[in-house]
């Protein structure tokens, strides 16, 4: 193991404990997530007044579709709210992430996918989002965000999918 590999398996593992060392290569799709939510935590405690430009994901990590499902709904929005409300990777509009833990699962009979569930506290509020990989020619790549419901504080949780979203948009609590 190389000292980047080195390097990017124990970022990984530092702030993930629920990541094993097997999982923390960094190609996996476990490996994957992490980095993205370490940035993220690195995001959330800027120092006040820097002005380096802030970390979002790149798209590359998406499947084709996904990718142009994003930029579609990017363009569609032309620069203001769109059917995607709402920061889809802390689940939320701002962020305080804390109790990062993150799994991976391969599929049954399907060595080209995997599953990589992301669980945390936003703000104290806890979510639970499982990014299913598929293996695009040596590379894992996200083809779908989900977002399962985890009831808290007496209420059920919301649940979604980002395909869904991006097609669609969100439902409304009260349609009227």
């Amino acid at each position: 193991m190389d000292r980047r590999t080195l390097l990017a398996a124990s970022a990984a593992l530092a702030i993930c404990p629920g990541l094993s060392a097997r999982a923390a290569s960094p190609s996996s799709p476990s490996a994957i997530i992490a980095e993205v939510y370490r940035r993220l935590i690195v995001e959330q405690n800027r120092a006040p007044g820097d002005l380096s430009p802030a970390y979002d994901p790149p798209d590359s990590l998406f499947a084709p579709a996904l990718r142009q499902a994003l930029a579609d709904e990017r363009r569609e929005a032309k620069g203001e709210l769109g059917r995607l409300d709402f920061y889809f990777w802390v689940n939320g509009q701002d962020w305080s992430l804390s109790d990062l833990r993150i799994e991976e699962r391969t599929v049954w009979r399907r060595p080209d996918r995997r599953v990589v569930t992301a669980s945390f506290l936003n703000s104290g509020q806890p979510s639970l989002l499982e990014f299913y990989f598929q293996n695009h020619g040596g590379r894992w790549l996200v083809e779908e965000v989900a977002s399962i419901p985890v009831p808290h504080d007496g209420e059920p949780g919301y649940g979604w999918t980002l395909s869904l979203i991006l097609r669609f948009g969100r439902e409304e609590d009260d349609p009227a």
